[in-house]
């Protein structure tokens, strides 16, 4: 047989050999070829199973079951929009199978990034009575994916809750939509939900994880970081780029450069280069100010400055400014010079905190004195 028909099966188009798809128990001659795609795609060998299985699809497009089974297999190989269309196809021409195939069908469509034709599919699931709570509660789980892709983070939320309302012990669910109550900026109720989810389970990473995260959002970078460093964070690229905003926020900014050091991200890279790196390095700067007022009196005012880090957590800061000042009857000079050395006493895990003392020295010189 030629494989164009398993490609147009698989590409979208209906293959028939006449009439519309209907059960039917496989034929005795395909059940050899039927095991060994089933055995490789037991192995996870997708590449290997499914052109067998798209032509044994083919070979029969009435056969309903072979079709599911086959979109099954393309949503195991992350084929999903493929998936989603076979099942939509069974689906149209089995009509009777409808409620059996409409989980597999949302979330098949969900995962092909079609947020949009996933949600009412999930809201159908959620709102039957015909499915078990599990089923719905997942469904509504599906339904705030969906919005929260689509931008609507408040329903989202709503519909989390639902979720949450028919499994409680779901804690997959209750991390959803606690950092969703995060990402809508109720950051005392994020954060009195993930410590609900932590009491319960202390050793579950990803609560902790984000308890630290909405710690590090609500303001509480000191917190946040004990999490992190208590958990042995961080781990993961984006792990790292999270520890980095904290270190940050909480005035850390040369080990936050440190930590962003090697993150392959893209926000990451940009937080390095263009926020931490000149806050570790030196720096100089040069500023002119004008004033002109109605009494004819005009100022102008030059600064240089520049500053060094004599080693980490020190600061020498330098500048001199010149004001110029006149009026029809007199003008004279103003200069300033002026140094500035700060340093740090502690780290972000010091129980005491954190002191930046720092001492500062000027000398002005005016017309006649200084």
């Amino acid at each position: 047989m030629s494989v164009a028909p398993a490609l147009a099966l698989a590409s979208g188009y209906t293959v028939r050999a006449g009439g519309v798809i209907v059960d039917r128990p496989p034929r005795p001659e395909v059940i050899a070829d039927l095991g060994t795609a089933r055995q490789l795609a037991q192995a996870r060998d997708y590449q290997a199973a499914l052109p067998m299985y798209l032509m044994l699809a083919a070979s029969d497009p009435d056969d309903a079951e072979m079709a599911i089974e086959v979109a099954r297999v393309l949503g195991f190989a992350d084929r999903n929009a493929e998936s989603a269309a076979l099942y939509r196809r069974v689906v149209a021409q089995a009509p009777q199978r409808r409620a059996e195939l409409l989980p597999s069908l949302a979330w098949q469509t969900a995962w092909a990034g079609d947020a949009a034709q996933a949600e009412p599919l999930f809201l159908e699931v959620a709102q039957a009575s015909i499915y078990d709570e599990p089923v719905r509660a997942e469904a509504w789980r599906g339904a705030a994916e969906s919005r929260q892709n689509l931008g609507r983070l408040t329903e989202s939320l709503e519909a989390y809750d639902r979720a949450l309302a028919l499994n409680p012990a779901d804690r997959n669910i209750a991390r959803k939509r606690a950092q969703m109550l995060l990402w809508t900026d109720r950051h005392a109720e994020s954060i009195a939900a993930y410590q609900a989810l932590a009491a319960a389970d202390p050793a579950d990473r990803l609560t902790q994880l984000g308890l630290a995260q909405a710690l590090n959002f609500a303001g509480r970078h000191r917190q946040a970081l004990a999490i992190w460093r208590e958990i042995d964070a961080p781990g993961s690229p984006e792990e790292k780029r999270e520890v980095a905003r904290g270190l940050r926020w909480a005035g850390f900014e040369d080990l936050a450069h440190d930590t962003l050091q090697g993150v392959d991200l893209a926000d990451a890279a940009w937080l390095r280069n263009w926020r931490t790196a000149r806050e570790t390095g030196r720096s100089g700067w040069a500023a002119y100010e004008w004033a002109r007022d109605r009494d004819s009196l005009v100022i102008d005012a030059f600064t240089l400055g520049g500053l060094v880090r004599p080693q980490r957590g020190h600061t020498l800061e330098v500048a001199w400014r010149r004001a110029s000042i006149s009026e029809p009857a007199a003008s004279l000079n103003a200069d300033r010079l002026s140094a500035a050395y700060g340093w740090r006493l502690g780290d972000p895990y010091t129980r005491w905190g954190t002191l930046w003392p720092s001492l500062s020295l000027s000398a002005n010189r005016y017309a006649g004195w200084s």
